[in-house]
């Protein structure tokens, strides 16, 4: 029997082009690790550059991807809808709080006189707050890296699953 008529699906040139060129490419979100004794304004500006673009290209794979759905067969509604999530999330985070952790870290490292002058406690506070919309949103992207591994395909239930095995 001829491989090629074994495969269930010949993925589209976009795809595989897409592959090629992010064949290293991985959803994860790394953890971002801030100790308030040792973390310092122009640790926060690395920290806050690294995880800025990190993010951006995530958001940029997930719009391609979605824009290539149609080509891609085994590309499940599922797929798409936590991609959409996790791209309006990121961006939220990225357009919103990171903005004003930015604004604040610029304060912090240049005071302008008559302004309130932000202080590293501050910037560890509004730190906090981008950290649990991160885990929320590194979350969202394992899952997507889930999928990724698999193919984009969704995994069975569970009993769905233990039923076909045990042939019920």
């Amino acid at each position: 029997m001829n491989e090629l008529s074994t495969l269930a699906w010949y993925p589209a040139a976009e795809f595989l082009e897409f592959e090629r060129i992010n064949k290293a490419y991985s959803f994860d979100v790394p953890a971002f690790s801030v100790d308030t004794a040792t973390t310092d304004g122009p640790k926060y500006t690395q920290i806050m550059n690294a995880l800025s673009e990190q993010l951006q290209q995530h958001v940029a794979k997930a719009n391609l991807l979605i824009t290539l759905n149609e080509k891609i067969p085994q590309f499940d509604v599922e797929v798409e809808e936590m991609m959409r999530i996790a791209i309006g999330r990121t961006q939220l985070l990225l357009n919103k709080r990171m903005k004003q952790f930015r604004e604040h870290l610029s304060r912090h490292l240049k005071p302008i006189p008559g302004q309130k002058v932000t202080k590293l406690n501050d910037l560890h506070a509004l730190w906090v707050l981008i950290d649990m919309q991160l885990d929320d949103i590194r979350s969202i992207f394992n899952s997507i890296e889930q999928f990724r591994l698999r193919c984009w395909a969704v995994a069975e239930p569970k009993a769905a699953a233990t039923a076909a095995s045990s042939g019920n």
